[in-house]
């Protein structure tokens, strides 16, 4: 992870900040973090602390909604987290991505495109007897820095979709924690966005909410981390696509 003091500067004075402040802040950080100079010195950095550092890197794993994490940076006082999320193309012809779980969060986060776009679908959970799309209903117990997470089981509940928005490269997204969402991808399209995640409201677990079922009452799902090798591999890779 990047360990200059000027990033725990930069991120402790979001930190200070009330959290509509915040999330303005975090925004326009992010934004000049993506500018091509400004990326390519932080992979720069990124890449020769990851090969160099004792540090084990085990908050960044492929995450089972269909995306490598690779956290840049992390903050244990402040709560504040900064990583990288990528998609990849599918490799086997006429195959079709799985849809990401619905879920909300346990913190505030903003995120900006780097590559390829994505579609950024909101819901909230249907009123009694209103239609909606049925779910089975968990709650998520954080993987943190374990090689685990864990689910209780809640039933069944019915969820609303109150619209798509498509994100393209350049473009922010800002959700508040309560947020119900998900994100949809194109099955050939190679897309990497980065994330700031900030204004962690304290919650242990969060929903999510899955088409299909992940098991019964409380179950505990695998979540290997990366290897140092894999995660210089997959950044490497990326810095390729993004011609920096």
């Amino acid at each position: 992870m990047l360990r200059d003091p000027k990033w725990y500067e930069k991120f402790f004075k979001l930190a200070l900040l009330k959290r509509a402040e915040k999330a303005q802040a975090v925004a326009s950080v992010l934004q000049e973090i993506a500018q091509p100079g400004n990326l390519r010195a932080m992979f720069d950095e990124f890449l020769h602390e990851v090969a160099t550092s004792v540090h084990q890197n085990t908050d960044s794993y492929t995450h089972d909604n269909g995306f490598d994490k690779i956290v840049f940076f992390e903050d244990n006082e402040t709560k504040l987290k900064m990583r990288l999320h990528v998609w990849h193309p599918l490799v086997i012809p006429g195959t079709k991505r799985v849809r990401q779980n619905v879920h909300n969060h346990r913190w505030d986060f903003a995120s900006i495109v780097l590559l390829g776009h994505a579609d950024q679908l909101t819901y909230r959970f249907a009123e009694k007897d209103e239609k909606g799309e049925e779910f089975f209903y968990y709650r998520y117990y954080a993987r943190g820095s374990k090689e685990h997470y864990e689910l209780e089981e809640l039933g069944k509940t019915k969820l609303v979709c109150l619209g798509s928005e498509r994100f393209e490269a350049g473009q922010l997204y800002c959700i508040n924690n309560e947020v119900l969402h998900r994100v949809d991808i194109d099955d050939n399209l190679a897309v990497a966005t980065l994330v700031i995640t900030h204004e962690n409201v304290g919650w242990v677990t969060n929903d999510l909410l899955s088409e299909k079922s992940m098991g019964f009452e409380k179950v505990r799902l695998q979540s290997p981390a990366m290897t140092k090798e894999q995660i210089v591999s997959k950044v490497t890779a990326l810095r390729k696509l993004l011609n920096i």
